[in-house]
């Protein structure tokens, strides 16, 4: 799916299909990559919370190694929970052959803002948890974590 800029304005246009974005008549090396990155997931609790096609995210429950003190003043002490975020490549939207776009960049911001509405949405639904999670964080790739909220 490719979106375009009118005006300011970020519009859907049309849905592409790329080669490999199916799981059949991939070789054999990228069935082993998936397959890997399937068990690692399970291994270190990393899970889907949304099974949208917009989400770009996946989470994983995590504790505070050390002391935060958030910007809204909420304090948070070592074993608090966390949520981790981990990017759900394969959701990401693919940049254009020629490069990327405003376009491109105006889904992908879509894309984040749905998957944040939809990690609240899974939030509220799970009251199940009995611990409170004070923040949610995403690895940068920058060496260091960012907090989000």
């Amino acid at each position: 799916m490719t979106a375009t800029a009118n005006n300011g304005v970020c519009s859907m246009r049309t849905i592409e299909i790329f080669p490999g974005a199916s799981h059949r008549g991939r070789p054999p090396w990228a069935k082993f990559i998936f397959a890997l990155d399937s068990w690692l997931r399970r291994r270190q609790g990393v899970f889907e919370y949304s099974h949208k096609a917009d989400c770009i995210f996946r989470a994983q429950l995590s504790r505070l190694s050390n002391n935060v003190l958030l910007s809204d003043e909420t304090f948070g002490r070592p074993g608090d929970r966390v949520i981790d975020l981990h990017f759900w490549n394969e959701q990401i939207p693919v940049p254009p052959i020629e490069g990327y776009t405003l376009a491109w960049g105006c889904r992908f911001n879509r894309s984040v803002a749905e998957s944040l509405r939809g990690l609240a949405q899974f939030l509220i639904e799970a009251r199940k948890w009995p611990r409170r999670i004070i923040l949610v964080a995403a690895w940068t790739g920058c060496g260091g974590r960012a907090a989000l909220a």
